[in-house]
């Protein structure tokens, strides 16, 4: 125990014997130790950890090529996901969803806000439920019906 006291002590006494030397020695310490635990975290979260939904392993997602509009990434259209979803026969369940970007009105000043558009099999599929209230029923994304929104 002496030993690592005296090892202390004589680390702590070069430390100070060229303060700048120790102050850049001090930094790069401190920023490669927050960018190990920040490159963890993010390493951890997408690598480690599972999806919080059942099965994730068996879930897919479904992308349109726009070869007009030079778009590898697009949106499915909504007529292309019903023939998808009634003629599927690879998939137990079949269900949509895009980012909107929505209006928010109400007693104070209107609010842009993100949300998703999505089909009522959504939330089965990913099997979560809403923390308070109901999902949507399969009829609510038919045509003409009227909109219904969980938040």
């Amino acid at each position: 125990m002496e030993t690592v006291l005296q090892d202390l002590r004589f680390g702590v006494r070069l430390l100070l014997r060229k303060p700048g030397f120790s102050a850049v020695a001090i930094l790069a310490l401190a920023v490669g130790i927050g960018a190990n635990t920040a490159i963890f975290s993010v390493v951890d979260a997408v690598l480690f950890r599972p999806l919080p939904f059942d099965h994730p392993e068996r879930l897919v997602e479904v992308w349109e090529h726009d070869l007009a509009r030079g778009e590898d990434h697009d949106s499915v259209m909504a007529a292309n996901f019903v023939d998808w979803r009634n003629r599927s026969q690879s998939f137990e369940a079949v269900a949509a969803h895009a980012g909107v970007s929505v209006n928010l009105t109400g007693l104070s000043e209107p609010e842009r806000i993100r949300g998703a558009r999505i089909s009522a099999g959504l939330f089965p599929l990913l099997g979560v439920q809403p923390e308070i209230g109901r999902g949507f029923l399969p009829d609510e994304d038919q045509p003409g019906q009227p909109r219904v929104v969980v938040i």
